[in-house]
């Protein structure tokens, strides 16, 4: 490829960025605007396996050691950690109220580093670690910042048959379980899954928890395509319904975080963090 095809290639009008953090890994890719289909282009891929200021620490030289990441493109930032809190979308109207929910449940949390993001009736907190919104805030201006768990929730909230069902996506050795009941959200959290058995227990567990009956309620699987056969083959032994979650091609291979994915292709678009 010669000099000028590189420069078109990564000119910051015809490209958009997503960017992707999670405790155990960072990822920054460019998607084209106009052909949102085609390959897109890996600007980073580091793995780690780091929480609090550690966290901080190997998301800041990730992207101090790829700068590119920092030109002056649209930008879509994901946080993908556990420490999402869900409470009705009223209670944004007062911030004193919002931070005292979050900080009765993680009461070491600074409330200058809780983010907030609603979708109708529910309003998603998360802070990542400490010090990420003001870092995010200083080096992506104007990027739309999500949660996992509120991409997630966008994508499945509205599926056309509603009922009683529940999402499990298998990534990076974590369960990330989200259930409705029709639109309304009974369950949205990530659990370790070191194993399939793992991922399984923690599915069984939160219906049993949120009384999902397992001879009508469905359930949605995702993840690595082998991993996916091998729950969905588990599962089947104890639930009626059980099917793999229907996703935008290449969503099974695992190269790239599920959210991330969606995120980059506008099916996780929505309201962002609120500066």
């Amino acid at each position: 490829m010669n000099i000028e095809n590189q420069a078109e290639l990564y000119d910051t009008g015809e490209w958009h960025l997503t960017v992707y953090f999670s405790c155990r890994r960072g990822m920054a890719f460019l998607r084209n605007i106009a052909e949102p289909t085609a390959p897109v282009r890996m600007l980073l891929d580091a793995t780690w396996n780091a929480e609090g200021t550690a966290l901080l620490r190997e998301i800041e030289k990730a992207v101090y050691e790829h700068p590119a990441i920092l030109d002056d493109y649209s930008a879509d930032i994901i946080v993908a950690t556990p420490d999402t809190l869900w409470v009705p979308a009223a209670l944004c109207d007062d911030e004193d109220a919002l931070e005292s929910c979050y900080t009765s449940v993680r009461p070491d949390a600074n409330p200058a580093d809780i983010m907030t993001e609603t979708d109708d009736d529910v309003a998603a907190l998360t802070t990542g670690t400490p010090g990420l919104r003001s870092f995010l805030a200083r080096t992506f201006p104007g990027a739309r910042v999500q949660s996992r768990a509120m991409v997630m929730l966008r994508r499945f909230r509205n599926y056309p048959g509603g009922g009683k069902r529940v999402y499990l996506h298998i990534e990076d050795s974590e369960a990330v379980i989200t259930a409705f009941d029709h639109r309304r959200l009974i369950a949205s959290a990530t659990h370790p899954a070191p194993s399939t058995a793992d991922a399984c227990y923690a599915l069984l567990l939160t219906m049993e928890a949120f009384a999902l009956p397992a001879d009508t309620t469905e359930v949605f699987v995702s993840g690595e395509a082998g991993i996916r056969r091998e729950i969905t083959e588990i599962l089947r032994r104890h639930i009626n319904y059980v099917m793999h979650t229907v996703l935008p091609s290449g969503a099974d291979s695992g190269a790239i975080p599920l959210c991330a994915l969606l995120a980059s292709m506008k099916e996780g678009n929505g309201n962002h963090f609120k500066s």
